[in-house]
């Protein structure tokens, strides 16, 4: 703003006498041409430097400082400084003053914001205050002294949304839909491992559920990322669709392989080798791990990097300028498709629009779902078979009282106050309440790019 406060109230350097006081007042008087703080920020600044000495009095206790029960005994009334007092209030100006300690002054960037009426402060960058300066402390058209109402301050949440038309978002767009396309496991490929193949040891889509559900609680146990969740499944589909005959006693090994080349893509710390073989039971040798993940980058000819829906909702999540509550459930919702092999039969990016879409839906954020369209590049009536495929999860997910169904680990995990309790959301009851819902908010029409390899049907 101009001028710097230096807060005479700090902890240990308190005025107990009347003529330092009458020496403070003379040295503020002397300060002429400096520009004056508005009287927002003054009180605002004088408030925070004393909830922060009240801070420092709160946790640098001495001994003799505590009652008989080891608690804190209430801090001594400091006298305070009537000349700063009365400056701030008026709006004077208050001069670069001299602190007997560093810490003990407040600099320009702890004095970077403005308490609103509602009780909250909004943060402004030194260049926006800078700017402020230069328009006056009230505006444009309003004056210092009083001739106009400061004008409302604009928060973050009220901005517009990045559409498409960013150069640079549309660009990153278009690079993960070509990625997704390329890299798209083929469809049906779990016939190459079945009982025509192999009649003993074959797979299909329950055993690949199971394991999926078990990565889910890996993940959970190491504490990784969503993004290594969500890659470790999609190498896995990737190397099941470019093999044939993969045996079901080797699937649990070549899931934890997967898992362990998504972490180190992913992860800075990852797990070891043997942090793996360890909550796979010792059901194999570190050796054999380390051997099953040259196989599978062989396989895979070392293309790790794999567009996953995760991706997609972290960039619909800067684009559309989401809530967390409504990232949490499409989160949820998407997670819960890495358990399906049918919804393999959609690409990553209508995955993730389809459960964007129905999260807004659910939690009323109307302002961004108009623009979900433009941003995901596929029309309403596109999605309307995935949507259909995720309330059909999240009903069996929500219902489910069987302690080993695979859907437990998920929804376990979204009921947690981390993940905001999105789990606890009840579903629509039918796939034409839903349609109703669209309806209403709004959510018809079929722009945008082409969608998956699945036809638009009604959601009926």
């Amino acid at each position: 703003m101009g001028a710097e406060l230096m807060c005479s109230d700090s902890l240990g350097s308190a005025y107990t006498n009347d003529e330092h006081v009458l020496e403070l007042t003379s040295r503020l008087m002397a300060a002429p041409g400096e520009q004056a703080l508005p009287p927002a920020l003054a009180d605002h600044c004088g408030a925070r430097k004393r909830k922060r000495v009240h801070e420092q009095q709160e946790y640098h206790l001495q001994p003799s400082q505590l009652d008989s029960r080891g608690a804190a005994a209430p801090a001594p009334s400091r006298p305070a400084c009537d000349a700063v007092e009365t400056a701030r209030g008026s709006g004077a100006c208050l001069g670069p003053l001299g602190c007997t300690e560093a810490h003990d002054c407040l600099d320009e960037a702890d004095c970077s914001s403005v308490a609103t009426e509602e009780g909250f402060a909004v943060y402004q960058s030194p260049l926006s205050l800078a700017a402020q300066g230069e328009r006056g402390a009230f505006g444009d058209g309003g004056a210092q002294d009083g001739g106009g109402a400061p004008a409302p301050p604009v928060l973050v949440e009220q901005l517009p949304p990045r559409l498409a038309s960013d150069p640079d978002l549309a660009e990153m767009l278009s690079v993960l839909c070509e990625g997704e396309a390329e890299l798209q496991p083929a469809a049906g490929f779990m016939e190459q491992h079945g009982p025509a193949v192999s009649p003993d040891h074959f797979l299909d889509a329950s055993m690949r559920r199971t394991a999926t559900s078990w990565l889910v609680e890996v993940a959970t146990e190491f504490g990784l990322h969503q993004e290594t969740l969500f890659l470790g499944v999609a190498l896995l589909d990737r190397f099941l669709s470019s093999s044939r005959g993969v045996p079901r006693t080797q699937l649990q090994l070549v899931a934890v392989a997967c898992m362990l080349i998504a972490s180190k893509h992913e992860e800075e710390m990852h797990p070891s080798v043997l942090d793996f073989t360890n909550i796979a039971d010792n059901c194999f040798m570190p050796g054999d791990l380390l051997r099953m993940e040259a196989i599978v980058l062989d396989c895979l000819s070392f293309r790790v990097n794999t567009p996953t829906a995760h991706t997609f909702l972290s960039m619909y999540k800067q684009a559309l300028g989401l809530q967390p509550r409504t990232c949490a459930l499409a989160s949820y919702l998407a997670e819960l498709a890495l358990l399906e092999y049918d919804l393999l039969a959609y690409r990553p990016s209508q995955v993730a629009s389809a459960a964007t879409l129905m999260a807004q839906l659910y939690l009323g954020d109307t302002q961004s779902l108009s623009h979900l369209p433009a941003v995901a590049r596929c029309g309403v009536d596109q999605l309307r078979p995935c949507l259909r495929r995720l309330l059909a999860l999240q009903q069996g997910a929500h219902a489910t009282r069987n302690f080993s169904s695979p859907y437990l680990p998920v929804r376990d995990k979204y009921r947690g106050p981390q993940w905001l309790s999105v789990a606890c959301t009840t579903p629509y009851a039918s796939a034409p309440v839903l349609a109703s819902a669209l309806e209403a908010a709004g959510g018809s029409g079929s722009s945008g790019a082409q969608g998956g390899r699945s036809g638009g049907k009604p959601l009926k």
